[in-house]
């Protein structure tokens, strides 16, 4: 049983005051096979983080059923779920002055009683995090006076240390530097765990994801495993962009261009 499946997603935007529908998700069917890292690529406006929310219920979806370990998810109570599903959105924004070490223990208070104080595990979970994270100087500091790319780390940690067998990561690599991205991803991966994840770099999907599902207009492109979904003949005619393929260091690497006889800024509207 794969810990997570969408059969015949739909989602719909409705504005009743002007009298326009817009279809997001289109009968979307995906297998996310247990302890490994599955990415959603596509251009904006593709849909995937509309479907991300969809999974952890922050919509709900028109049509189709998701089932999460084997149970529909909106059978899930809001404790349940945190339990079984850690999210990290693209952008939080932290108005309460909490130190960082006690906003990444936040993601235990997520899966234990409401009564308890934080144990000894949890603060040792906390202090592994900061570590792994880079935040060690930062720990005693308000999150309200970190940097963007810090509050992302934070988020992050708050995130992984929740200690569930799903993550779902919306853009996790936004606000960070070249180098935390690949030490937060290779993170992630390392951790077995059943991780959907958004991302915009390909080279990044390319290195980190084992399987890729890509979504344009809503709809589904193409899944499989990595290197299957990420050549010229799938990504040439969604991007729009000249697509070539290289092994670096038995990595593949994707170099992208614009096609010669695209004169025009901004050639996709969606």
């Amino acid at each position: 049983m794969n810990p997570l499946t969408l059969e015949n997603i739909r989602f719909r935007y409705s504005s009743h005051s002007k009298g326009v529908v817009r279809d997001i998700l289109k009968d979307v069917t995906l297998d996310v096979p247990a302890g490994k890292t599955f990415g959603l690529i596509g251009p904006n406006g593709s849909g995937k983080s509309t479907l991300l929310r969809c999974i952890y219920r922050a919509l709900r979806p028109q049509g189709g059923r998701i089932f999460l370990l084997g149970q529909e998810v909106q059978r899930y109570t809001s404790k349940s779920l945190s339990r079984e599903v850690a999210v990290a959105v693209q952008q939080e924004e932290v108005s309460v002055p909490l130190t960082t070490m006690e906003y990444i223990l936040l993601g235990r208070s997520a899966v234990t009683s409401a009564w308890r104080s934080y144990s000894v595990n949890d603060r040792s979970r906390a202090e592994k995090a900061i570590r792994d994270f880079g935040l060690e100087n930062m720990k005693n500091q308000s999150v309200l006076e970190l940097s963007g790319g810090e509050c992302k780390r934070a988020m992050l940690a708050r995130t992984l240390i929740q200690d569930t067998p799903v993550l779902l990561l919306d853009e996790p690599t936004n606000h960070l530097d070249i180098r935390f991205q690949h030490q937060i991803l290779r993170l992630v991966k390392s951790l077995e765990k059943t991780s959907v994840i958004v991302l915009h770099d390909l080279n990044l999907a390319a290195r980190y994801c084992d399987y890729l599902a890509l979504l344009d207009n809503g709809e589904l492109v193409a899944v499989g495993a990595a290197e299957e979904i990420l050549t010229p003949e799938l990504l040439e005619p969604v991007y729009g962009l000249d697509v070539h393929c290289m092994d670096i260091n038995g990595h593949l690497q994707l170099l992208m261009a614009p096609q010669e006889e695209d004169s025009t800024i901004f050639p996709r509207v969606s």
